[in-house]
């Protein structure tokens, strides 16, 4: 889950993490630090992704490579793998130049459907590239790469 974080005395950081679910708070290295979910506070939209996630329909997986930063690479190498070999409503390659240094990130967002209780799923097989939250292609998975 991706967090984040904010420095200050420990009653504030005490205060921040009680006033949002599931945020924690402790003494590290540069002080006092409240970590707070970054879909705390929103008012996730119905059947939007962070909804999903808030009720476990969806997941978002980063891969990181030995430096610690995303692989855009690799993780178009395993949402194609997954294309083919996984079960879900949708799947989506999403690329971002978010982070604040600018660098090219990417995530693959997976969708399941509801699960009735007769346990009959059908799945809708999606497939969507995204970069900066706009739609690139849609049924295919692009591959965008980091000027290098």
């Amino acid at each position: 889950m991706r967090h984040k974080k904010f420095h200050g005395s420990e009653i504030a950081a005490r205060a921040l993490a009680k006033a949002n679910s599931g945020g924690s708070y402790g003494n590290g290295p540069d002080g006092w630090v409240a970590k707070i979910p970054l879909y705390a506070g929103e008012r996730p939209t119905p059947g939007g992704v962070n909804d999903l996630r808030r009720t476990g329909r969806a997941i978002v997986y980063q891969l990181i490579n030995k430096d610690g930063n995303t692989d855009p690479r690799t993780s178009f190498d395993l949402a194609l793998f997954w294309k083919d070999y996984i079960d879900y409503d949708k799947l989506t390659l999403d690329y971002d130049t978010f982070d604040p240094n600018g660098d090219l990130t990417c995530q693959i967002v997976l969708e399941m459907p509801e699960v009735p209780p007769s346990f009959e799923v059908s799945f809708a097989y999606n497939i969507e590239t995204t970069y900066n939250g706009e739609l690139q292609a849609k049924n295919e998975i692009l591959e965008i790469l980091p000027d290098d």
